[in-house]
Formats: C-alpha cells, sequence, structure tokens
C-alpha cells in the first residue's frame, strides 16, 4: 500500500477521535450520553440508521454473497427486509415508545409486563448484539489482515480501540454526528469503486455478456429451482420479512436513534427516509458483487468474504485504496458505535441501574455505560475469531444470528401493543422457548431434515409461531392486567393529540409511499425486464 493511502487512512481515525474528544464535553447527564439530549433532526438521525445499518457485512458480505448467489440477496436489504418493516414501524410502533418516553425497549416492556421481562429482553438484546459485535469486527479486520498484511489480531484490536475510544468519549451525540461523517464517506467512495469495477468488466454490457450463462444472477425472484434455500421467492419474501420486522420495529440498536429525535414526527420521518437511502447503497454493493464473479472467481471459491478486499487491491488506483479501506472502516465503525451504544444503555439503565445500584447520580450511570463499552468490545472480540469457522460467510452469520433471537423478540413487544390480554409470565415463557427452538431447529433438525428447503429464516418464523401460541395460549390462564395499567402502552389506548401536518415534503407519510413505490418497482425490473 501507498504512503497516500496510509495517510488517507490515518487521518481518518485522527478526525473520528477529534470528534469523540469534542462531544464528550457536553456529556452531563443520562440523557446527553445515552440519548444524544433527544435534540437531532430527522435527518442526521437518518444517516446514522443508515451508516448503522450499512456495515462492514454490506460492504464486505453483501458483496461476497452477491457473487457467488446473484442479486436476488439484495432482498435481505431491501423490500421485504428494509422499507416495509421501516414504514410499519413508523405507523404503528413509534409513537407508542414517544408517548412512554422510555430510553429503551425493555424498559418499555416493563411498563407493559413486568420487571422480569425488562431483564429478560435485556440480557437476549445484549447476547445476540454481543454477538453481532463480533461480526462487524471480523469483516472489520478482513481489510487490515488481507491488503496490509496484519496479522488478524492486530487488525482486530485496531478496530476495537478506535471505534470504543469515540463510542467512550463521546456517546450517542458523538457517535450519531460522526456516522454522518461517515455515510458521507460510504456514498462516495461506494461511488469510485463500483465505477472501476464496471469499467474493469466492460460496462453493463460486459457484465451481461461475461455472466450469460447464469442469468439468475441478475434477478431479485427465483424459484426453489432457479436459487438456494435462502434466495427463493419463499425464503426472500416471507421469510425475510421476520428479519426486517425484529429489526426495524423492536431493536434498540436501530430504534435508539429515532429515540434521539425532536420530535416524534421526526423519528418517523428518519426511518421512511432511511429506507430510501438503503435502496442505491446496497444496489451498489450487489453490482460489486457480480463485477467480482466475473474477475475473481477463484478468490471467491475460497472464501465470499474475500471478495471486497480483492476488488481494492487489484482494480483501485494509489490513494483511491486508502479511500476504499476508509469508506470500510466508516461502515463498520458506524456499525460498532451503534451496537456498543444499545448495549451499554440497556446494560446500564436496564440491568445495573434498574435492579443492582439504584439512585446514584447521573454521571455515576454514564461511567458505568463507559465501562460496559470496554467489556462488550472484549466479549464481542473474542467472537469475531469464530464467525467463519462456524458460519463460511459474515453475512449469512449477520442474518443467522439475528433469526434466532430477534424474531422471538418482536412477536412479544408486538403482542403486548396489539393484543391487550398478553401477561408477563406467559411472556417470559413464550420468550425463552421461542429464541431457544429456533436456535436449536436451524444448528440441528432444519437442515437434516430438509436441506433442500431449510433456511435460517425459517428458524425466526418458528420460534416466533411458538412464542405467540404460548404467550397467547397462556395468558388466557392469567389475570388480566387494568386499563389503566395499559393506557398509553397498547393500541387504540393513545389520546391523539390534533397536530399541524408538515409540509408534503416534509410529511413521513408522502415518503413511506415514495419508498414502498420504489421498493416494488426495483423488484418488478429485476424480475420481470432484466
Amino acid at each position: 500500500m501507498a504512503w497516500p493511502d496510509i495517510v488517507i487512512i490515518i487521518g481518518y481515525f485522527v478526525i473520528v477521535l477529534s470528534l469523540g474528544v469534542y462531544f464528550s464535553r457536553y456529556m452531563k447527564s443520562q440523557k446527553d450520553f445515552f440519548l444524544a439530549g433527544k435534540n437531532m433532526p430527522w435527518w442526521i438521525a437518518a444517516c446514522s440508521l443508515q451508516a448503522t445499518d450499512i456495515g462492514p457485512e454490506t460492504y464486505i458480505g453483501v458483496t461476497g454473497i452477491v457473487a457467488t448467489g446473484g442479486l436476488a440477496w439484495l432482498n435481505y436489504d431491501w423490500l421485504p427486509a428494509c422499507a416495509i418493516p421501516c414504514i410499519i414501524s413508523a405507523w404503528f410502533f413509534i409513537r407508542h415508545y414517544w408517548r412512554s418516553g422510555v430510553y429503551t425497549i425493555p424498559e418499555f416492556m416493563e411498563r407493559r409486563y413486568d420487571p422480569s421481562m425488562r431483564a429478560l429482553w435485556g440480557i437476549l438484546f445484549v447476547l445476540v448484539r454481543t454477538l453481532t459485535l463480533g461480526i462487524v469486527l471480523y469483516t472489520m479486520s478482513l481489510p487490515m489482515s488481507l491488503i496490509i498484511g496484519w496479522p488478524s489480531w492486530v487488525s482486530l484490536l485496531v478496530a476495537a480501540g478506535v471505534t470504543g475510544a469515540y463510542c467512550f468519549l463521546g456517546g450517542l451525540k458523538g457517535v450519531m454526528i460522526t456516522d454522518v461523517l461517515q455515510f458521507i464517506i460510504m456514498i462516495v467512495c461506494a461511488t469510485g469503486l463500483v465505477f472501476f469495477s464496471m469499467r474493469a468488466v466492460g460496462g453493463w454490457a460486459g457484465l451481461r455478456e461475461a455472466l450469460a450463462d447464469s442469468p439468475q444472477m441478475f434477478h431479485v425472484v427465483l424459484s426453489r429451482a432457479e436459487g438456494t434455500p435462502d434466495t427463493w421467492w419463499g425464503a426472500m419474501f416471507i421469510g425475510s420479512l421476520s428479519l426486517g420486522l425484529a429489526y426495524w420495529c423492536t431493536d434498540q440498536n436501530t430504534l435508539q436513534r429515532t429515540f434521539a429525535c425532536k420530535t416524534v414526527e421526526d423519528s418517523r420521518t428518519a426511518l421512511v427516509v432511511g429506507s430510501i437511502m438503503k435502496f442505491p447503497m446496497t444496489f451498489i454493493w450487489g453490482l460489486v458483487g457480480l463485477c467480482a464473479a466475473v474477475l475473481f472467481k477463484d478468490i471467491i471459491a475460497e472464501n465470499p468474504d474475500n471478495a471486497m478486499p480483492k476488488v481494492v487491491t487489484t482494480l483501485l488506483p494509489v490513494g483511491t485504496a486508502g479511500a476504499a479501506i476508509t469508506a470500510l472502516y466508516a461502515a463498520g465503525m458506524s456499525s460498532c458505535d451503534s451496537l456498543l451504544t444499545s448495549m451499554s444503555t440497556v446494560l446500564t439503565r436496564d440491568i445495573y441501574q434498574r435492579f443492582i445500584v439504584k439512585n446514584k447520580p447521573d454521571m455515576h450511570y454514564v461511567w458505568t455505560g463507559r465501562a460496559f463499552i470496554i467489556l462488550l468490545l472484549i466479549c464481542g472480540t473474542l467472537f469475531a475469531t469464530v464467525v467463519f469457522p462456524v458460519f463460511g460467510a459474515a453475512y449469512v452469520a449477520w442474518q443467522s444470528v439475528l433469526s434466532y433471537i430477534q424474531f422471538p423478540l418482536f412477536v412479544t413487544l408486538a403482542l403486548g401493543i396489539f393484543y391487550k390480554r398478553a401477561t408477563a409470565l406467559p411472556a417470559f415463557i413464550g420468550l425463552l422457548a421461542g429464541s431457544i427452538s429456533a436456535f436449536i431447529l436451524d444448528r440441528f433438525i432444519g437442515p437434516q431434515i430438509t436441506p433442500y428447503w431449510w433456511s435460517f429464516v425459517w428458524a425466526g418464523w418458528a420460534g416466533g409461531i411458538l412464542t405467540a401460541v404460548i404467550t397467547i395460549g397462556g395468558s388466557h390462564f392469567t389475570e388480566p392486567y387494568s386499563e389503566e395499567k395499559l393506557k398509553g402502552l397498547c393500541w387504540g389506548t393513545i389520546e391523539e393529540k390534533e397536530e399541524e401536518k408538515p409540509k408534503l415534503i416534509m410529511d413521513w407519510r408522502f415518503w413511506s409511499v415514495v419508498s414502498l413505490a420504489i421498493g416494488v418497482s426495483l423488484t418488478l425490473i429485476f424480475w420481470l425486464v432484466l
């Protein structure tokens, strides 16, 4: 790697750490550290949401998985798993969180159910997100290991150390402002990378000619005979919906950004506009993946996650390689910072402050949150060392881990909002049973019984259905909650206030329609036209 590339990378690290130091002066309370003072505009929240969601598992993972399986994998980031769930979240979930005034989803669960649900929800969330933190750190370490030649453990320590430092100092405000910078870097570098990749294969015509024997690589709707258990239309449009609903409607890692907005309308706008921003970014990486499938077949056959680093080292000129690595690190750090802030918030407020040490000054809990950031980084780094041996590809690892616990979590929260009869004990048992059964089904039973059809997405559905059956059935044998307890927490119990509607261009309802229209149009184009 040439010295201009190294200067770009070091300069990026310096800027990010400087932002963390700058915003540390404003961290005077839990509200400042965990919710950015609740004064962030929608556009910052939207950029932060997408910088968080478009992590290195997108850069590394989507590129590699598309290179092996085609554009059908984009459904995990397009209509069924992003646009539709974001719209549902904006219309039906966000207002309940805002009206209750909570910092975290587990806190909402205590108000709706009881303290045991808050504790269980918090523990399960931290467990699954610590594993995803490890996946993100793994994909961040790959560029440095493969491009610069550092040992993997050195790359992991650099990735974890820089991210942890500015999260430790700047809290959520520092994270969200840094995410805007990182999102801009990702857009610029992604545009440049797809330009050089497409030029190397002879443009769109050259790409289509090179993959003429594999036309299914360009389609997002595949039959089971054309695709794999993970990419045929049933897995994509039914199976992946469970992942999207869980991620965008109930995940603390995502929704903490919306809690930091100035108003509930800003929160809703951030979600739906963010879903629109997702379409071009993931499509760019899908194109790079198709180009890699043409140019680097041997590398992809060995490990699909090596596709992106190979594109960077082979196709990019001096200076732009450093910018591309900076973009990869920006993606990884924006995901890591979100995971760290959300998990430290849950551990501090929902476990430590709620059950262990109460009634301390705010700064005591701010420093506790910082200590948890360090602990979580250590745990995530340890898991990063086993991602490839266990799952084989970063993107599969990411989606698999989410499917085991996230959808059962979504089911308990959705029932809590839309089904007044749901009570704590059945929900507690259902959540545990659903999460454990999803893991067992995917790792030990499903692939053995129905290998032709089985995908990790069905594990999430099975776990969620079991959770719902136990919660609904068991609740009929328990004492129902009073209307007073459920006021403002369940559907139909909120007293709507007359609010002045924003102009059309700023109305989240308008952007919901736009997002849905774009998603449907892209699906039809890459199904019926190309």
